[in-house]
């Protein structure tokens, strides 16, 4: 009986194919959104760069691009641990 009740348990938390497929569709909307921010990064650093042709520019734009990305990913990491 204790086994039976374990088994309903772990079902309850396997998640269903249909919650699988709308969490990989979620997650593949969250890949293209990053992708776009990194081209739209690019595309400032590119600015960044015709403007003055110091390297320094467009690596800070970038830099902070890939900051934001870091951390907006640490952060959903962190809620998938939940």
């Amino acid at each position: 009986m204790i086994q039976h009740h374990q088994s309903e348990y772990m079902d309850s938390l396997t998640p269903t194919r249909r919650e699988n497929d709308e969490l990989q569709k979620r997650r593949l909307w969250i890949v293209w959104i990053m992708i776009a921010v990194v081209l739209w990064g690019l595309f400032l650093a590119t600015g960044a760069w015709l403007s003055s042709h110091d390297w320094r520019r467009p690596a800070i734009v970038m830099g902070c691009v890939f900051a934001f990305l870091a951390f907006w990913g640490a952060m959903l990491a962190s809620r998938r641990g939940r």
